[in-house]
C-alpha cells in the first residue's frame, strides 16, 4: 500500500476493523430506504420512467395483491424500449 504510512491511525490501530465488525452487527431493516412508489404490473413503460425519475430512483418493486412479485429496473425499461422496432419518422418502404 503506496503512502500507507501517510493515512493516519484508521488502519493500524484496528478501528476500522472494529467499527466494520459493529455494522456486521446490525439489520437490514436499521438501513432500508422505504419505498416511495411501487407498481401494479399495468402501468405502461412511460409511466414507469415518469415515476423512476421523478423519486429519483433506478428500481421499483412491483406488487400485486399487497405481494411483492418482482423489481423492475430502469435498465429494464430502457432494454425493451431499445428492443422495439424504429420508427423512421413516417416514411413509408418504398414499393418493390
Amino acid at each position: 500500500m503506496k503512502g500507507a504510512a501517510n493515512s493516519g491511525t484508521v488502519f493500524w490501530n484496528g478501528q476500522l476493523e472494529n467499527e466494520c465488525s459493529d455494522a456486521l452487527q446490525r439489520r437490514v431493516g436499521e438501513i432500508a430506504t422505504p419505498f416511495a412508489t411501487c407498481f401494479g404490473g399495468t402501468e405502461g413503460l412511460m409511466e414507469a420512467i415518469f415515476r423512476l425519475y421523478r423519486h429519483r430512483v433506478g428500481f421499483v418493486p412491483v406488487v400485486q395483491r399487497e405481494e411483492m412479485v418482482g423489481i423492475v429496473h430502469l435498465a429494464d425499461i430502457l432494454k425493451e424500449i431499445a428492443a422495439m422496432p424504429r420508427n423512421t419518422g413516417g416514411a413509408r418502404p418504398e414499393a418493390a
